[in-house]
């Protein structure tokens, strides 16, 4: 389970390039399950509209992610309407946005194993089949 993308949250499941990180023996696990927020989802669109019931601010948050990848894929397909000596610029920008994610392998990773098992993207209020794959305490 995933809350969201800031190293302090999901930097366990980053790997490592001999294969032993702390993300790999995790990946081995095979989850059933993997639980991220709405925002996470890999194919939500850039403009995605805020799901139901959320607060004022988390509208406006939205909308601003929104309005910033919109900018920078204006960037994008202007540069690669540039010049060819422009044209690899675009491919250094998209190297250093993901390099700028310093748990860039966590966030990969959890999509992996989502792919491999099943994957939620959930809100405050959402349902959940994690309860099928936690034993219960009593």
């Amino acid at each position: 389970m995933a809350t969201h993308r800031h190293a302090d949250h999901i930097n366990g499941f980053g790997t490592a390039a001999n294969g032993k990180g702390s993300g790999d023996v995790i990946r081995r696990c095979k989850p059933k399950l993997v639980v991220q927020p709405w925002t996470e989802h890999p194919d939500l669109a850039t403009d995605a509209k805020q799901p139901k019931g959320f607060a004022a601010g988390d509208r406006r948050t939205v909308k601003a992610l929104g309005e910033m990848a919109r900018f920078q894929q204006a960037v994008l397909d202007r540069l690669a309407q540039s010049p060819t000596g422009l044209r690899g610029v675009r491919g250094r920008l998209r190297f250093l946005g993901e390099d700028a994610v310093k748990n860039l392998s966590a966030v990969k990773n959890l999509m992996a194993m989502g792919k491999q098992g099943k994957a939620e993207y959930l809100r405050f209020g959402s349902s959940t089949g994690l309860s099928k794959h936690l034993a219960v305490l009593r």
